[in-house]
């Protein structure tokens, strides 16, 4: 088994129209489709990101370190995290969102959600 980070960036243009995510990957056979629930909202509007993280080499991964850096135009919704629909507490430090995922077993997938408000 290894251990693994991802590092996710959620970013948006000006009026708060959802552009792009940079996402980075130590190891290959790890895939990550990030979707939101909407393309864009004015201030004050709730945007649900979700984040499907598969597995998709025979090698268990421990302990896989799942880290989203919010653009400074969003603020995380306290309660809101889930994993595969269940809810978690992430830490949230700096406007960034860190939870570690115990055991991704090979050829599978999680599902991690969260929402945010725009400023």
């Amino acid at each position: 088994m290894e251990d693994f980070e991802l590092e996710i960036e959620t970013c948006c243009v000006e009026l708060g129209a959802v552009a792009s995510n940079t996402v980075d990957i130590d190891l290959v056979e790890v895939n990550i489709q990030k979707s939101a629930s909407c393309g864009w909202t004015m201030p004050g509007g709730v945007i649900t990101f979700c984040n499907l993280i598969t597995n998709q080499s025979e090698t268990d991964l421990e302990q896989v370190i799942f880290r989203d850096k919010l653009d400074t135009r969003f603020q995380y919704v306290q309660d809101s995290f889930t994993v595969d629909g269940v809810s978690k507490t992430p830490t949230v430090d700096n406007n960034t969102i860190v939870y570690c995922i115990d055991f991704l077993q090979g050829q599978s997938c999680t599902n991690i959600c969260f929402k945010v408000k725009t400023l």
